[in-house]
């Protein structure tokens, strides 16, 4: 990390730009400020990137960077708990659907594997709706045949009944007229019986 950099490069200044008094050079004054200066700009970079609430610059560097930390630490137990339900929702539907998994595979391969289970499930409905609903149109076709022959025969059967009643009438007509040409034949008076 670039403050960890920064703040063993000032000790190792502190360390070899002393004089023989044991004070520090100007030179090394300058730089330790520029050094100091990186890391305030490092600390309020980072806070600005990752995150969004208010941040006190005029804190001193350690309460900043404690605060920092403390942020960081706070998104990442959040990144877990929403890990953690990922992989519970994953696992859920691994045993939902059946499906095998090969040792410690990502959550992204578990979900993938997830997704194309469902779309082969959903293919296979489809195929099976889809030959449902051909032979439905058969079996509707096929009925439509049958009701338009029973309807045929039905039409046949009442003109068969019509030429029976009709045959029935000329038969009746026919035995009295024979009965009258008897009875003709026969000087008998006319008397028909019916």
């Amino acid at each position: 990390m670039i403050t960890h950099r920064s703040f063993t490069g000032l000790l190792m200044l502190v360390l070899y730009t002393t004089n023989s008094d044991g004070l520090m050079l100007e030179s090394t004054c300058t730089t330790i400020k520029d050094q100091l200066w990186r890391v305030d700009l490092t600390i309020s970079s980072a806070a600005e990137q990752f995150y969004t609430g208010p941040f006190y610059k005029s804190y001193a560097v350690d309460n900043r960077l404690r605060f920092l930390l403390n942020n960081y630490t706070a998104t990442i137990s959040e990144y877990n708990q929403h890990l953690a339900q990922i992989t519970t929702f994953v696992k859920r539907k691994l045993k939902q659907f059946s499906i095998a998994t090969h040792g410690l595979e990502e959550n992204t391969t578990l979900l993938d594997k997830i997704f194309q289970h469902v779309e082969e499930r959903n293919a296979f409905h489809r195929l099976q709706l889809k030959e449902q609903q051909e032979v439905n149109r058969i079996l509707s076709e096929e009925t439509e045949e049958l009701r338009k022959t029973f309807t045929n025969m039905e039409q046949q059967k009442l003109q068969l009944e019509q030429r029976v009643a009709n045959g029935t009438e000329m038969l009746a007509s026919m035995v009295t007229e024979t009965r009258k040409l008897q009875a003709k034949i026969n000087d008998n008076p006319v008397h028909v019986q019916s």
